[in-house]
């Protein structure tokens, strides 16, 4: 199963996303193809729409599944000692100083 979620894409690229998933929401899409399937539209959504993203898929880890994220989201993804999670970042007003 993969998951995808993409911030101010076009009506065409939501076009493109609802021919391999179902829109369950605007910019949100599910669907369950190959990795190769999978690599060629994270490549295209990257490479050539240049949209912010988030995808999730099903993989062989503890957790069960890997993420990655593309451009300005409101959250990051971290790796920490092979579990995936995200990390808000803290707005520099409420940064200690050092």
């Amino acid at each position: 199963m993969v998951i995808v979620v993409l911030e101010r894409a076009t009506p065409a690229q939501r076009g493109v996303m609802s021919r391999l998933t179902i829109e369950l929401k605007a910019g949100v899409f599910v669907g369950n193809f190959g990795r190769r399937v999978r690599e060629k539209l994270w490549a295209r959504i990257t490479e050539e729409w240049k949209v912010d993203a988030l995808m999730i898929y099903k993989t062989n880890t503890e957790q069960g599944y890997a993420a990655l994220s593309n451009g300005d989201t409101s959250r990051e993804i971290v790796d920490f000692e092979g579990m995936v999670l995200t990390q808000y970042p803290v707005p520099e007003s409420k940064q200690k100083p050092a």
